[in-house]
């Protein structure tokens, strides 16, 4: 804008006339007053520096300071100074502000044997400046394992492979560059596990037509893929060399924002697109042919089409053809432009079927809708078809069945119900199609049991097949095949000589009423025969067995018949201590053992010389807990099926057996299982520990327990918070064996895992801690330990509070872990204590300054360092970096002196 110095200046002119008479001259007027000109700017020049924009300053400057010049010469050579002074730089419209470009964080998911010379991805980002050229480049890289080029094609640099084993994760930090401004993001990349049998996708090379005036916001086509086994696929760009195109994961193919085709500059470009299955990747070249577009050409004209479809149609049929028409009678091509059900698909011709593989269900959606377009070469235009779905009746389903019966059940009872599906939910009937042996009817319900008159033997045949139909009415009956098996009854016999029959000891007082066991009514059905033992026989149904003796004595309890589980939980004090003995399993199949002997003191052992069918039993939480005397031979039980054991023998104090055959390949859980199990120290080196997933707390206060376990395969645990810590006030721990070689790189949690574990002092540089996030109090108290565990990866830890306090044998340099993830106060009480020497103490804390300044932070750190000596330059470099004023951390307790010993 004009300058206020000139304008206010030629305000504030008032000349007096002039003593000199102006002269007529033929000069041109601007030669004529260009040396006054001179002298007014000199004069102006000595005043402006004092007050540029003043009006008193320029006052002095009139032509009486100029005698020389009359009025008219004056105002010309004034006039062109203010014209002269007010069109200076500072009138020239600015330059255009120059916006930086936008990055995001992004994930990409690799399998562990991709080459050198794939692509793992492209990495993306925008710039509001539509002409900025961006360009990218690796700012931070993982141990110069990645390469991006200039386009932002990231993948491994030269002579560099990934391995799942060793790392399932790597972070860099990619630049993207206008040429003016930079910004910055993490990129992830999640290695995958390779299966060495499974096939690679198949990728053919395609071809897409597309008129130049397609839109950036229009989809150009969708590249497909197939895979053997049905993996899921995801899409990426391995090559674009015009860097006009990008495709979503999906396999949708279209222009880059802002960008745009042009005939006449070039009618076909070809990509290379890469698509992976998670395993392995192929990549094909993907053509793109353009077609010049007619100005004058009029677009294809298409209609909101309909069509209606049985939901028992193939993916063979064709269920209608689209129709468009084209003014000039152009050939029109059509292709799918939205399927979010992602269930048609539509030939260039406009004939719709279903995908391969893909089916209808009225009652799932009766109706889809698409938008398809329709392409004259020029030009396209799009419309919705809605495809109706016809409800079809469809016949009744029903798998094989098998019921279980007493021999002698009566034919009043029903043996069972035969159970039966019908799609649309129409009332069903049952009848018997074949029965060889005449024994059996069925009412329409499907209510199976014996025929008026009839009985079973099981001494005559001990299983019977037959076939029901069940029909909705509408379809023809579906056969189905049923199975009775016959259980034999012992005639004559009492409950306590059936072999089937549950049996257990109990000493009760005189007028004590007694639950033998409570029943899990809320989630088992029960129907059984109990024999208390003093002449009561009772036939129970849906209730606990409850009963009151009225002489002291010790009494046999017999069970037989339908009795799933039972458990001692919140029973009676007085009431679980009456339990002695369990002197027979019986045949019953046990639904869970959960909770089954709680608190059961003054059960020893098991006198049973068979042993309980746990075939259906997939828990036995807490079975054994607070059992503090027992200790019973329980090795050679089949545990193939128990899927926790969690808690299992909590305070069993007593209990110390060889357990070393269990079969323990289905089990999840075994949080908790030997927590203060005092005298445990079994052999258990052979566990299948494959499925384990929470090992927490499994030996903590299991002050006896040192076996050796280093065999065990722990790649699924999550969880070894607290494995072999002591509790606060109990005993030290002594285990201190080898499982350097355990398999830790799904582990989160390593809170207390070694807490009071004052023996141990293993290798454990072998361990992954990728995912590990907590590791406060691991080695607490652990007065032994002293291991190089340097090479940890501790990218994700977020605590590591009290990790050695008291751990007074330690003493190593971890100035190489990355901290990057740790939280202001999750340092606390650190090294209290630790047997850190002044060595290792300052490279520690030297080798976190360094990475602090390198990734800026982490900031405001509490690190607890009571006692722990640190001293010279280096001990002074690492304290005045950590502390000062631009990373804030509180180093506590530690001991400088100026000179090292």
């Amino acid at each position: 804008m004009p300058r206020k110095l000139a304008v206010s200046g030629f305000r504030t002119l008032n000349p007096q006339p002039s003593t000199l008479n102006p002269q007529p001259t033929s000069q041109n007027p601007i030669r004529q007053i260009k040396p006054h000109i001179r002298q007014i700017g000199r004069g102006i020049r000595q005043i402006v520096p004092k007050n540029p924009v003043g009006i008193d300053d320029l006052v002095p400057i009139s032509h009486n300071t100029y005698p020389k010049m009359n009025n008219k010469t004056y105002f010309l050579a004034l006039l062109s100074l203010i014209l002269f002074w007010s069109c200076g730089k500072d009138d020239a419209p600015p330059p255009p502000q120059n916006n930086a470009p936008s990055i995001a964080a992004q994930t990409f998911p690799v399998p562990e044997n991709i080459s050198d010379a794939q692509l793992i991805g492209t990495v993306k980002a925008n710039d509001a400046d539509k002409d900025d050229e961006l360009t990218f480049s690796i700012a931070q890289n993982d141990n110069g394992l990645f390469e991006i080029t200039k386009a932002g094609g990231l993948s491994l640099a030269t002579g560099k492979s990934l391995s799942y084993e060793n790392k399932t994760k790597h972070t860099i930090n990619v630049a993207v560059s206008d040429g003016t401004d930079e910004a910055k993001a993490q990129m992830t990349i999640n290695v995958t596990q390779v299966d060495p049998e499974n096939l690679p996708p198949t990728l053919e090379p395609q071809t897409f037509t597309v008129s130049e005036n397609i839109p950036d916001t229009q989809l150009i086509g969708t590249v497909t893929a197939n895979d053997p086994e049905e993996d899921e696929l995801t899409f990426s760009i391995a090559e674009d060399a015009d860097a006009l195109f990008e495709i979503t994961t999906a396999g949708e193919l279209s222009l880059l924002e802002g960008k745009a085709l042009d005939f006449t500059t070039k009618t076909e470009h070809t990509v290379t697109v890469q698509v992976s299955d998670g395993n392995s990747s192929v990549q094909a070249a993907i053509t793109i042919k353009v077609v010049q577009s007619d100005p004058e050409n009029k677009l294809p004209v298409m209609e909101v089409q309909s069509f209606e479809a049985n939901e028992d149609i193939t993916d063979a049929d064709v269920i209608g053809t689209v129709l468009a028409s084209d003014p000039e009678e152009e050939a029109i091509t059509f292709a799918i432009v939205e399927d979010l059900d992602e269930l048609f698909e539509i030939t260039e011709a406009g004939e719709l079927s279903l995908m391969e593989g893909k089916t209808l269900d009225f009652e799932t959606k009766p109706e889809h809708a698409i938008t398809v377009s329709a392409n004259d070469g020029n030009g396209f235009v799009q419309a919705v078809i809605t495809i109706i779905v016809g409800d079809v009746n469809e016949a009744p389903t029903a798998e094989p069945q098998s019921f279980e019966v007493a021999e002698d059940i009566a034919d009043t009872e029903i043996i069972g119900t035969v159970a039966a599906i019908d799609p649309e939910n129409d009332a069903l009937t049952f009848n018997i199609v074949e029965d060889l042996d005449g024994l059996f009817e069925i009412n329409e319900a499907g209510e199976l049991s014996l025929a008026t008159g009839k009985t079973l033997d099981f001494e005559t045949k001990a299983e019977h097949a037959l076939t029901v139909g069940v029909s909705d009415g509408t379809n023809e009956t579906v056969a189905l095949a049923i199975t009775i098996t016959v259980t034999d009854v012992q005639e004559g016999v009492s409950l306590f000589d059936d072999p089937a029959s549950f049996i257990t000891e109990w000493h009760v007082l005189a007028g004590q009423q007694i639950t033998a066991f409570r029943a899990r009514l809320m989630d088992y059905n029960y129907d059984y025969i109990i024999d208390w033992g003093d002449g009561t026989i009772e036939h129970l149904v849906q209730k606990s067995p409850v009963h009151m003796y009225t002489e002291e004595g010790t009494y046999l309890v017999a069970i037989k018949g339908d009795f799933p589980a039972f458990y001692t939980l919140d029973l009676d004090k007085s009431n679980v201590d009456a339990l002695l003995d369990v002197k027979q399993w019986g045949t019953q199949k046990w639904q869970t053992m959960r909770s089954a002997f709680y608190d059961c003191d003054n059960l020893v052992g098991f006198s049973a010389t068979d042993k309980p069918d746990l075939s259906e039993t997939t828990s036995m939480q807490g079975m054994f807990n607070s059992a503090k005397l027992f200790n019973g031979d329980i090795g050679q039980w089949d545990v193939s099926n128990i899927i926790t054991m969690e808690g299992m023998f909590i305070n069993a104090d007593s209990f110390n057996q060889d357990l070393n055959d269990w079969d323990t390949g289905n089990v999840t859980s075994m949080h908790l299982m030997f927590r203060s199990a005092d005298s445990f120290n079994g052999n258990i080196s052979n566990w299948n520990t494959e499925n384990v997933t929470n090992m927490g707390g499994m030996f903590v206060a299991a002050t006896s327990f040192n076996q050796y376990i280093g065999d065990w395969n722990t790649m699924n645990v999550k969880s070894m918070a607290h494995m072999f810590a002591k509790e606060i006030t109990d005993n030290p721990m002594i285990f201190n064996q080898d499982i350097g070689n355990w398999n830790t790189l799904n582990v989160t949690s390593m809170n207390s895992m070694f807490y009071g574990a004052v023996d141990f002092n293993q290798d454990l540089s072998l361990w992954k801690t990728d995912n590990v996030t907590d590791m406060k109090s691991m080695f607490r108290d652990a007065t032994s330990f002293n291991q190089d565990i340097s090479s940890w990866n501790t990218n994700n830890v977020t605590t590591m509070s009290s990790m050695f306090l008291n751990a007074s044998s330690f003493d190593q340099n971890l100035g190489g872990w990355n901290i990057s993830s740790i939280s202001s106060i999750y340092m606390g009480s650190m090294f209290n204590y630790s047997g850190m020497s002044h060595t290792n103490a300052n490279a520690t804390l030297a080798g976190w300054a360094n990475f602090v300044q390198q990734n800026e932070g982490p900031f405001n750190i509490e690190l607890g360092m009571e006692g722990v000596p640190l001293c010279g330059e280096q001990g002074d470099y690492a304290l005045s970096v950590l502390m000062s004023v631009d990373y804030g951390w509180n180093i506590t307790g530690f001991q400088y002196d100026i000179n090292c010993p």
